[in-house]
């Protein structure tokens, strides 16, 4: 699918209107759904399921916080070499570097776009893992008028994999995650629980791991959360409460 860019003016004044990002940014996030919308628009459709961040941030919640990432779970055999030709007709996309790992692979896209400035854009995509929940066909909201549809991981279990990812990692951006589905969003953590620990992980949950883990998030919370533009504050007591409850459930 060969997709004309919007101009420099175009952008500018979409984002005064909206998210008011700086204009770098801006950028990603309308390439973001440029990318979203060549891919659903092709036969990738159908073993994709969108999920992480800005499947959240732009499918179930308003956009309160920016995530600048791509990730997919596929349901069905996925080749690097589908996306190499999904941009082959847009120029100013190139596949910049594939990095296969246990559970899949990461592409790094690189695009020089509206701004004509080089930039990447990392999508993740889990070839391993399996889908529990029946995927939702939603609209990827965005500021720039662009209609795209998408098949995207249930709620639930985007929460489940948020108390995996949890588990195996630290980053604060998690804790934000699981406190705005929990906020706006009827989530059943026992039940969440149970699904997260019914997925494949790379480490086994348990208590002393996501223990462990929250303490460094927190140690290093409000720091960290500086560096990401979100709109609407989740403070660290708040996202420890949430994680301490999920946690006595493990």
């Amino acid at each position: 699918m060969k997709m004309e860019l919007m101009d420099r003016a175009k952008l500018e004044v979409l984002n005064k209107r909206g998210l008011r990002y700086n204009l770098q940014d801006a950028e990603k996030d309308y390439v973001l759904s440029v990318l979203l919308k060549i891919i659903y628009g092709s036969k990738l459709a159908d073993k994709l399921v969108f999920k992480g961040g800005t499947a959240l941030y732009h499918c179930y919640l308003e956009q309160v916080r920016f995530s600048s990432d791509m990730d997919f779970t596929a349901k069905s055999a996925v080749a690097v070499e589908e996306f190499q030709n999904l941009f082959s007709e847009n120029s100013w996309i190139e596949i910049k570097d594939v990095a296969e790992k246990k559970h899949g692979f990461d592409i790094i896209v690189k695009y020089s776009a509206v701004l004509s400035q080089p930039d990447s854009i990392v999508i993740n995509v889990n070839t391993k893992q399996k889908v529990l929940l029946e995927s939702k066909k939603l609209k990827y909201r965005n500021k720039y008028d662009l209609d795209v549809d998408c098949f995207v991981m249930d709620e639930q279990e985007i929460f489940a994999e948020k108390i995996r990812t949890i588990n195996e990692r630290v980053k604060p951006r998690d804790c934000y995650d699981l406190s705005m589905l929990r906020r706006y969003k009827k989530i059943d953590i026992p039940y969440c629980v149970k699904l997260a620990k019914s997925k494949e992980s790379y480490i086994p949950i348990t208590k002393e791991y996501m223990l462990r883990n929250l303490q460094i998030i927190i140690s290093g919370y409000d720091k960290e959360m500086k560096e990401l533009y979100y709109a609407e504050k989740v403070t660290k007591e708040d996202a420890e409460k949430l994680v301490r409850e999920i946690t006595e459930l493990v």
